[in-house]
């Protein structure tokens, strides 16, 4: 069963209209920290820390590959139900990601990932363990996901230092530090950045009534120092604990419904990035992207084949 996370909220210094468009700006500094008190945040980190466990995220990705990619990510945002499932939507997100590495990447070469994350006035710090292939086709790895505080700092730090990655986090309060000399300070670099445009609906059991899985549309830019690359993608994860049982009638019935424009895509956005970053500075993107700089459905053959040929 996954566990649920702590939701703790950042109130900004500054101004937030701009995040309301993709925004070239480095992440704001920071003041006033406001906690849930329905979520018990300080009993949840001090159980993390006395298992020395991190919940595992489990999830499955389907990608849109399509000439009318927009049409059918709106699509699939505004399904109210697939069998014997009810979909409930939330209200749309912004997603702002900055994913870090250290120089010689080492969290790379260890399959690891290091977000910072906005979500409007909110961010997170997020770490993402190797994942494996599941038995019902998604994929599964741990992941830790909390609000940029000291505490989530110092629990990332302890993480990746019980699998041998050495971090050194300042110690000190990072109330009115920017997040971003934060991670420079130490010693990591940002490897990708991306904004994400989420439709996501929870995923109602029609029997029992519980959430048992995320149904999220994704658009996503890739930012580029010199362009953005757009790409979408369908993703469905396991919340509950028939979630990936959820989870395949949901992929089934997608997949039925959209093929040849939705497949099975076993690479997750960072390592899709990845090949994109690697491919455009190559050159071998050249005639797979559409007017509005939207990956074709060749170009996706020639990102999986190059994943699979760098990962194997």
């Amino acid at each position: 069963m996954s566990k649920s996370k702590a939701r703790l909220y950042l109130l900004p210094a500054v101004s937030l209209s701009h995040y309301g468009t993709r925004s070239r700006t480095k992440l704001h500094r920071f003041s006033g920290l406001i906690i849930d008190k329905s979520i018990h945040y300080d009993q949840k980190v001090a159980a993390m820390q006395s298992e020395h466990e991190i919940p595992l995220e489990r999830e499955a990705t389907l990608l849109i590959c399509s000439d009318r990619p927009e049409t059918v990510y709106h699509e699939i945002a505004s399904l109210t139900a697939v069998g014997a499932y009810k979909l409930i939507p939330g209200a749309p997100q912004l997603l702002q990601d900055h994913y870090f590495d250290t120089a010689d990447r080492k969290l790379s070469a260890r399959k690891w990932g290091l977000r910072l994350r906005r979500i409007g006035p909110s961010l997170w710090i997020t770490l993402k363990g190797p994942s494996t292939q599941t038995e019902w086709g998604g994929r599964e790895r741990a992941e830790t996901e909390a609000i940029w505080s000291k505490t989530s700092l110092a629990e990332v730090e302890a993480e990746l230092s019980r699998h041998s990655i050495e971090m050194d986090f300042p110690g000190e309060d990072l109330e009115h530090s920017d997040p971003m000399e934060v991670m420079a300070g130490a010693g990591l670099v940002v490897i990708q950045r991306r904004d994400t445009r989420r439709a996501a609906s929870a995923v109602i059991s029609g029997t029992d009534g519980t959430v048992q899985a995320e149904l999220a549309a994704d658009s996503v830019a890739y930012i580029f120092p010199e362009t953005e690359i757009l790409h979408y993608e369908v993703e469905i994860e396991s919340k509950g604990p028939n979630g990936p049982t959820a989870a395949v009638a949901i992929a089934e019935y997608l997949l039925a419904e959209y093929s040849p424009e939705l497949k099975r895509w076993r690479h997750d956005k960072l390592a899709t990035g990845w090949a994109i970053r690697e491919l455009l500075t190559g050159g071998s993107l050249e005639g797979l992207l559409d007017v509005n700089n939207r990956l074709k459905s060749a170009a996706y053959d020639r990102i999986d084949e190059y994943l699979r040929h760098e990962l194997s």
